[in-house]
């Protein structure tokens, strides 16, 4: 097996869907690469933390993570959601489509986790999925977890 090599990256030739790690306002944070959405057809890292998962408006070099993904753990069909306050880190799952609810500025949009496209939110999901890792392949080929996420860690309490 080629041992994966490291390098940083301007985010303008990065992939799309791609995960990796990006230097933003002093933090190293995993992100993702989309597009720009509206405002840009340039790449813009998608920042996957506890703390938030929104767009950021900086275009930071990353270092790719060969190997990666994300990884939906469970889906569920009987959650309520108010549609209109969906908490940004849950994905939607719209027909073959695994979309991922993230802030954009100061909106909710649609990100498909897939090939980092970026859509206004969609309001017509199938299935819920209310928890997911990114993880990476090790030495031997089997997916190791590099960071959980779990939406009810974000959702407050009734």
């Amino acid at each position: 097996m080629e041992i994966p090599k490291y390098k940083l990256q301007p985010i303008k030739t990065a992939t799309r869907g791609q995960i990796g790690l990006a230097q933003i306002k002093d933090q190293n944070h995993y992100v993702m690469i989309v597009d720009g959405g509206d405002l840009s057809d340039a790449n813009a890292p998608l920042i996957l933390s506890k703390d938030t998962i929104r767009i950021a408006a900086n275009r930071p070099a990353v270092v790719p993570l060969p190997g990666s993904a994300l990884r939906s753990l469970v889906a569920l069909r009987s959650v309520r959601f108010d549609m209109d306050h969906l908490p940004p880190g849950l994905i939607q799952i719209v027909g073959d489509r695994e979309m991922m609810v993230v802030q954009d500025r100061d909106r909710l949009r649609s990100v498909d986790i897939r090939s980092g496209s970026v859509e206004p939110l969609t309001h017509n999901a199938d299935l819920f999925v209310l928890s997911w890792d990114i993880v990476q392949a090790d030495w031997n080929g089997r997916f190791e977890s590099i960071f959980h996420f779990d939406v009810a860690d974000r959702t407050p309490s009734p």
